[in-house]
């Protein structure tokens, strides 16, 4: 490692010593996941939760989809797409929103072969602020705004949240 590299690393590490002191000193445990159930509530701690997010718009074929999430007593750290092809890749968001412990998140497709049925769209990433999980995931309210078919036609859809289940992957 060069001089360069060297002076990066030093900054970079003053850099995170700094971000840490602001935040109260280093955590005592953050766990890289928080199994359904629990593993957090009570302590005071911190842990991430991953919940996944369905839309089950029956036997129409889901084209695109609008959702909007409000976490309390946790931050929403990451967003991924969900299970079928056609919503794969992670969907739009607002990061304005994001600021709040909110966040919008809005995907359409252009597939043929459009999911029908309850189909997991999106994977938001929670980071729980200690208090506890109700049925393994942080206190949220959650509104589907608006589902539509391939044509754009409103459908009438449901929204569902869950932990996730299973592995990650």
């Amino acid at each position: 490692m060069g001089r360069r590299g060297i002076l990066w690393a030093g900054v970079i590490g003053c850099l995170l010593t700094v971000l840490l002191l602001a935040r109260g000193g280093v955590p005592e445990r953050v766990p890289a996941i928080v199994p359904p159930g629990g593993g957090v509530g009570g302590g005071g701690g911190m842990g991430f939760v991953p919940v996944d997010v369905y839309v089950d718009c029956g036997t129409k074929r889901l084209g695109a989809y609008q959702v909007e999430v409000v976490a309390q007593e946790a931050t929403i750290v990451g967003l991924e797409g969900g299970e079928s092809k056609a919503f794969g890749e992670a969907p739009y968001y607002d990061p304005a929103a994001l600021q709040g412990n909110r966040i919008i998140v809005a995907a359409f497709s252009t597939q043929e072969d459009l999911p029908t049925g309850m189909t997991r769209v999106a994977r938001l990433h929670m980071m729980v602020n200690g208090g506890g999980l109700a049925g393994g995931m942080p206190q949220m309210t959650q509104t589907l705004v608006v589902a539509t078919d391939g044509q754009g036609r409103t459908v009438d859809a449901k929204l569902t949240l869950r932990p996730m289940q299973g592995a990650m992957r």
